[in-house]
């Protein structure tokens, strides 16, 4: 019954008074340079298959996890 809320920008609280948001944060640059790879891939190779990759993330719990 109750409802959690979860941001994804890993970012710190902002204003006083809101309750301190449980946030993911996500590796940009890393995620920059995977992306960049993958489009060099692509180019060298347009009919290789389609790739999902998974970067680790850290949680940052709040008040609202």
């Amino acid at each position: 019954r109750d409802i959690k809320v979860v941001g994804f920008d890993g970012q710190p609280q902002r204003y006083a008074g809101e309750p301190d948001l449980t946030t993911v944060a996500v590796p940009l640059e890393e995620m920059g340079r995977a992306a960049f790879r993958m489009v060099v891939d692509r180019f060298a190779d347009p009919s290789a298959p389609a790739r999902r990759i998974s970067l680790a993330c850290s949680l940052r719990k709040g008040e609202t996890a």
